[in-house]
């Protein structure tokens, strides 16, 4: 995985920066944050200035033949307004519409899973999700909402690990007794490495095979 992000940058940055910092490096995805918090509270950019940039960015993913993965932002509530609400629920619909009208593009909605949908201000976070500054994921945030928003989004793509287990490698298993936590590590090991060899995952001189920008 080559980590492309830059903190605090915006759709703008991000627009200068994508054929430097992804389209140079050779890989099959690109896990593509959309920045709408720097865009819309930090830099003060309209929904359709965000759409416009992250779109120019999109196609030419997708033109270099990517996989593309959009993810989208987190419940909100340092500089929560109904005004930035709005334009983070157009963005999100404009994700959506490419998830569902393209190929090779998918969505992460962080933000449904993210929200509490019964807060009394549109676009809160549930409880804890958020990190103390009301802006980024706190762990458990990251794990209930947006991990689960990537797996949902990607996760039919991903071959289930057991059907890694070979008939010999099932015989090794001890049917009986406790393995120890060595053995245990050391098998996932294993299997998520042939997992990685299968999907063509396996990092390689050329580059690697996920982009997260």
């Amino acid at each position: 995985v080559r980590n492309a992000g830059v903190s605090s940058n915006t759709s703008v940055d991000m627009l200068a920066r994508y054929e430097a910092d992804v389209l140079a490096y050779s890989s099959a995805w690109v896990f593509f944050q959309i920045p709408l918090y720097n865009d819309a509270v930090n830099a003060g950019l309209t929904a359709a200035q965000t759409i416009s940039n992250c779109q120019t960015v999109l196609d030419a993913f997708l033109g270099a033949g990517r996989k593309v993965l959009l993810i989208g932002p987190p419940g909100i509530t340092t500089g929560n307004t109904a005004a930035i609400v709005e334009v983070y629920l157009t963005v999100n619909k404009w994700c959506k519409e490419q998830a569902q009208t393209r190929g090779n593009v998918y969505f992460a909605d962080t933000f449904y899973y993210s929200c509490n949908p019964i807060a009394a201000t549109k676009g809160s976070p549930r409880t804890s999700y958020l990190a103390s500054d009301g802006i980024h994921e706190s762990p458990l945030g990251a794990q209930a909402a947006k991990a689960q928003a990537c797996y949902d989004a990607i996760g039919s793509l991903i071959p289930r690990i057991q059907t890694l287990t070979t008939t010999a490698q099932a015989q090794q298993t001890p049917t009986s007794g406790t393995l120890h936590r060595g053995q245990i590590q050391a098998e996932r090991s294993m299997r998520y490495r042939a997992l990685a060899i299968q999907q063509g995952l396996q990092p390689s001189r050329q580059g690697c095979k996920l982009t997260a920008f």
